[in-house]
């Protein structure tokens, strides 16, 4: 039997990851009223991407997209100046790629003569003045408090059900729970029908609920085809994340011992649930992923599947979750999935090793960085495929 209870986090590594941002060549101004990105598609599976901002008072420009935090070259993603008051920026990128960008605004300082700050702290920079893309519709309010624009490309698929996304005119309602317990909300389809449901639980709940519009998205999904019948509930992570997320007690433990047995004797929404644990996916991002990975593992006879997102594997020892995971092999599917732009080696080297051992599992690398821009709608299609 694994001891759960031994299992404490590494400290965060120092290291940063960098990448290799590719520039373009610059067309000619734009219009004013023209939207921003505007993408034109290259053979070989790339395109060009341009930026747009108008900020007269600026003395630079740069695009911090998510997972570019720390380019090989420190301005490689400044703007350059247009007439106007308007900046420029051209990026060639894979035809796939799905991001969450801001565009951060320097002036100078106090004497207009200073660098950016992102060239010695990164383009992650909490304290630089950051806008939106106010040319793009889609965005979410996620992340460090942070609004971004969301960007996807063509190559990643059609997704018309992702229209909404970031659309929190609607909270999904409560799901009742006790002053101990985590805040939950729930979803379930409009059509009724008496059929018991499947069971998707998504965690960090309350970015889902409050910031992402993933209920929107959930249910757009499911008018167009793209998402089975299937009742959600989404459990916040609260104020203390990196306690109860990423831990093989916390939020993991109260899904597998309380939340989905209760849900099986009372339902969602006056929906009834599955009994059988093949049909309870758990999915989460970051240390959320974890979680759902260790909700899994300890209860293979309650949550069937799990879909791990970005899991930070880095808080255990180098295959500390292979054992552990080999061990329900036989009885849980596993879905991994990992951001090229944030270190996708990990999550990588895990499913291999498993596959070794017989399990049921699958890794993709994802054209982004470690952003709900690709966790929201991967995790829609990975819950699909799981319950199809």
């Amino acid at each position: 039997m694994t001891d759960w209870e031994g299992w404490a986090p590494l400290p965060r590594p120092a290291g940063r990851t960098t990448v290799e941002v590719l520039r373009a060549p610059e067309p000619p101004a734009a219009p004013r009223d023209r939207r921003s990105p505007d993408v034109v598609l290259h053979p070989g599976g790339r395109a060009h991407v341009t930026f747009r901002l108008h900020a007269p008072e600026a003395r630079a420009v740069a695009l911090a997209a998510s997972g570019w935090w720390q380019p090989q070259r420190p301005d490689v993603c400044d703007f350059a100046p247009r007439p106007d008051g308007w900046w420029q920026g051209t990026f060639d990128v894979p035809d796939d790629w799905e991001a969450s960008y801001r565009f951060l605004v320097h002036d100078g300082g106090h004497d207009g003569r200073q660098d950016p700050g992102w060239w010695a702290r990164g383009l992650r920079d909490p304290d630089a003045p950051g806008r939106t893309d106010p040319h793009n519709p889609h965005g979410h309010g996620a992340g460090r408090g942070l609004a971004s624009s969301v960007l996807w490309l063509p190559g990643a698929g059609e997704r018309p059900w992702l229209a909404g996304f970031g659309d929190v005119s609607a909270v999904p309602p409560r799901l009742a729970t006790r002053a101990d317990e985590p805040r939950a909300w729930w979803w379930v389809p409009e059509r009724p029908n008496g059929e018991p449901l499947p069971l998707l639980i998504l965690l960090d709940g309350e970015a889902h609920a409050e910031r992402l519009g993933t209920a929107r998205v959930l249910a757009d999904a499911a008018a167009a085809g793209a998402l089975p019948p299937v009742a959600v509930v989404m459990v916040a992570s609260g104020p203390h994340r990196a306690r109860v997320l990423g831990v093989p007690g916390g939020v993991a433990r109260w899904v597998g011992e309380r939340l989905v047995p209760r849900l099986r004797r009372e339902g969602v929404g006056g929906r009834r649930i599955e009994a059988d644990p093949r049909r309870v996916v758990v999915a989460g991002s970051s240390f959320g992923g974890l979680s759902a990975l260790f909700a899994a593992a300890r209860f293979p006879d309650v949550v069937g599947a799990a879909v791990a997102q970005s899991p930070s594997l880095w808080r255990y020892p180098p295959g500390a979750l292979v054992e552990p995971l080999a061990r329900v092999a036989p009885r849980v599917r596993l879905r991994l999935q990992a951001g090229r732009y944030e270190g996708a080696a990990a999550s990588e080297e895990l499913a291999r090793a498993l596959v070794l051992r017989g399990a049921d599992v699958s890794s993709q690398v994802v054209t982004g960085g470690h952003d709900w821009a690709w966790w929201v709608p991967r995790t829609v299609e990975a819950t699909a495929a799981l319950l199809a």
